[in-house]
């Protein structure tokens, strides 16, 4: 078990469990995130600044890719809504928006 999952869970299972289920998603988006390779031209002073890319497609593709390789089902316009942020964010979202 993760020292980092009891700090706030203490001995509670479910909370051991549910959390210990979210730091591990987690940890395999951030690798999977450390390995996306993609070349965009963007402006830094607009926020979000997918917003500002000239083509953001070959990126919410990569995204989408993630998702799927995760279990997670979404369409490339869907996952371009979520990261613009045209959508509020649920739990898809908010992993589209990580990735």
């Amino acid at each position: 078990m993760d020292n980092m999952v009891k700090i706030f869970c203490g001995s509670e299972d479910m909370c051991l469990e549910e959390l210990g289920e979210i730091l591990s998603l987690y940890r395999d988006l951030h690798r999977i995130c450390e390995d996306i390779d993609v070349d965009v031209d963007f402006d830094p002073k607009v926020y979000p600044l997918i917003s500002s890319m000239k083509n953001p497609r070959d990126l919410v593709r990569i995204v989408t890719n993630i998702m799927q390789d995760l279990g997670i089902d979404m369409d490339e316009d869907k996952v371009l809504s979520y990261i613009l942020g045209r959508n509020e964010f649920d739990d898809r979202g908010s992993i589209a928006s990580y990735i």
